[in-house]
């Protein structure tokens, strides 16, 4: 991120990557707080251009499984 900025695109998988072992490694603070992070730099900084929709779709999909696994739905 430092390198390549918060927007470019390996940062962003790179995040989603970390999130996803932070979720394995059952860290859901950590994996919650990046997946949040993913989605709201997607929102405000327009990158449905560079994040494609699958991708998108599968931090979301990361993002429901952790709050299901926790048992939390709101």
């Amino acid at each position: 991120q430092k390198n390549f900025g918060p927007n470019n695109l390996n940062s962003i998988r790179t995040k989603i990557n970390l999130a996803f072992v932070y979720f394995q490694q059952e860290k859901f603070f950590q994996a919650e707080q990046l997946y949040k992070d993913i989605l709201l730099s997607n929102s405000e900084n327009d990158l449905l251009i560079t994040l494609d929709i699958p991708t998108l779709i599968g931090v979301l999909k990361n993002l429901s499984l952790l709050y299901r696994r926790q048992g939390r739905f709101d």
